[in-house]
């Protein structure tokens, strides 16, 4: 097979560039020719693309991409222009990306890595031909540790934005960055989805929504519903950075001692001392070195609801204790993808779901666990084979050969 993989802009800890490097990596092992567009700090990006029109291709692949939203002076679509079925791999929740997905491109794929993110697209995006759920595989560091001699007691890896930012965005309905501007009843349904999510932390943000419509006794179309849920993404922000500042707050007041990697960190305001370790932004590559470096690494990512995020199979892959939402279905579940295998009973792996006593619990658990001078082994050495066996990125190579 030909396959075409895009470098088009960075994803947070310039990921994507590391995920597109093992995609190719693998796919070439198994005998396939990968070309690989990277228009990152180049300047003749117009060049670059431009290239591509009218070649063949078995596939191509962007994450997280904004090129089906590319057009072309003499009319159509960029992506349209080449011969190949083009696959958007999404790495966070649809509603983010609903200016990109609504494109009716020619041939237009999606891989997606929660299944409640695959039946969102099944249910509001017809124009999507192809849909599966393909979890990224975790990354080992490069340098590895030894657990007692690990220097990082609990690692925190997750960007940051300050509470009072959000509490600010809901409160005046406006996105980060100023482009949107809620109305009144649209600032008011936000407020009702939080309190909705918040209340019962299973729930995602559609089905919130959807009740909060039912309540207000308002009928919206699909194509307005998912315009109007795309504009209510400063509820899910709202909900992230409650519940992320919330958890850091109670890992602290626990007594562990923690150090947060990520973007923004710098902007908490600390009242622990110097229990608490702020890094700068790094590379995704040096984010999961500091795993390595870890005994104790915390996941806390509410909009995923039937998936593990990679943050969690990376600390079970680099051997760390796992701290993690409780957001695994059980096996016999019908789904895309079945997460069970990941859903471990052991010493090393704790779960915790987003009630406040559910996190108190999990930060005094971890300190104790690190109290407890323990090296939790057979755990950690369980954890790190059902990761190799199940999501490597040889395997999701394969998986997604298969589906293409």
């Amino acid at each position: 097979m030909k396959i075409l993989l895009f470098k088009i802009r960075y994803l947070c800890h310039k990921s994507n560039e590391l995920f597109v490097d093992n995609l190719a990596e693998e796919f070439e092992k198994l005998g396939h020719d990968v070309t690989i567009c990277n228009i990152i700090n180049q300047n003749d990006t117009e060049k670059l693309l431009n290239d591509l029109l009218g070649k063949h291709f078995d596939a191509m692949l962007d994450f997280n991409s904004v090129l089906p939203a590319a057009d072309l002076e003499e009319g159509g679509y960029f992506l349209d222009k080449i011969d190949a079925p083009f696959y958007n791999y999404i790495v966070d929740h649809p509603l983010f990306h609903h200016d990109f997905l609504n494109i009716p491109l020619n041939n237009y794929n999606v891989i997606c890595i929660d299944n409640n993110h695959y039946n969102y697209l099944n249910n509001y995006y017809p124009n999507i031909k192809n849909k599966f759920v393909q979890p990224l595989a975790p990354t080992k560091g490069m340098i590895e540790c030894e657990y007692e001699k690990r220097n990082i007691d609990v690692l925190y890896p997750v960007s940051y934005m300050p509470f009072k930012k959000a509490e600010k965005m809901l409160v005046e309905g406006t996105s980060v960055k100023g482009r949107i501007k809620l109305n009144d009843m649209e600032r008011q349904w936000a407020k009702d989805v939080v309190d909705i999510m918040l209340a019962e932390p299973a729930r995602t943000i559609e089905s919130a929504f959807w009740q909060v419509l039912e309540n207000s006794a308002v009928e919206l179309s699909i194509e307005d519903y998912k315009m109007a849920l795309t504009r209510l993404h400063i509820s899910d922000i709202y909900v992230r950075c409650y519940l992320r500042e919330k958890m850091l707050d109670y890992l602290l007041d626990a007594g562990n001692v923690v150090t947060a990697c990520g973007k923004d960190w710098e902007l908490y305001e600390n009242k622990f001392g110097d229990r608490l370790t702020i890094c700068p932004d790094v590379s995704y590559t040096t984010a999961m070195q500091y795993m390595q470096n870890a005994k104790a690494v915390v996941n806390v990512t509410p909009g995923f609801k039937w998936a593990i995020h990679d943050r969690a199979t990376s600390a079970m892959l680099n051997e760390s204790l796992m701290i993690s939402d409780n957001s695994i279905c059980e096996a016999g579940t019908d789904a895309s993808y079945d997460f069970s295998p990941f859903k471990t009973y052991n010493e090393a792996s704790i779960w915790f779901d987003y009630k406040k006593d559910s996190m108190k619990e999990a930060a005094a658990t971890i300190r104790e666990k690190l109290e407890s001078m323990d090296d939790f082994e057979s755990g950690r050495k369980e954890n790190k084979k059902i990761v190799e066996n199940n999501l490597s990125w040889q395997i999701v190579a394969k998986n997604i050969l298969g589906r293409i």
